[in-house]
């Protein structure tokens, strides 16, 4: 199953970070392929570029999580969530209590983030339910 015209994105490019101070650390593509040229990394960001556009890009924090497995699953279905000001802690609350549901059911793992924005945006924090 693929993406249709109406969706708002194809793929999804997630970073795992232990540390937000990392979130920029590394970054670059020499850091993957040492040997290339300036000529072939200015060709390949231009390529790059060109390929894709970022329709959004947001930052979640691990509130709770349970994974059967030590590796990532093949499959991900994200859930995003509205929460009423002031509810935020009693539904992490309640998702918390989800979690030994999965435990007993086939889901390779459960996780819920609470987004964080960067430093002065003063956007309200949201969950994410995966």
């Amino acid at each position: 199953m693929n993406s249709t015209d109406e969706s708002n994105h194809d793929i999804m490019l997630v970073t795992l970070l232990t540390d937000i101070d990392s979130i920029n650390a590394g970054a670059g593509i020499l850091r993957a392929f040492p040997d290339m040229t300036e000529e072939e990394v200015a060709d390949f960001n231009k390529k790059n570029r060109e390929a894709r556009k970022i329709v959004n890009s947001t930052i979640y924090k691990v509130v709770d999580n349970y994974f059967k497995q030590d590796s990532v699953p093949n499959i991900a279905v994200v859930n995003y969530m509205k929460v009423a000001p002031g509810d935020e802690f009693e539904y992490e609350k309640m998702e918390k209590e989800y979690k030994t549901n999965v435990e007993s059911s086939p889901k390779a793992g459960w996780a819920v983030h609470k987004r964080v924005d960067r430093v002065g945006t003063e956007l309200k924090q949201q969950l994410y339910y995966s």
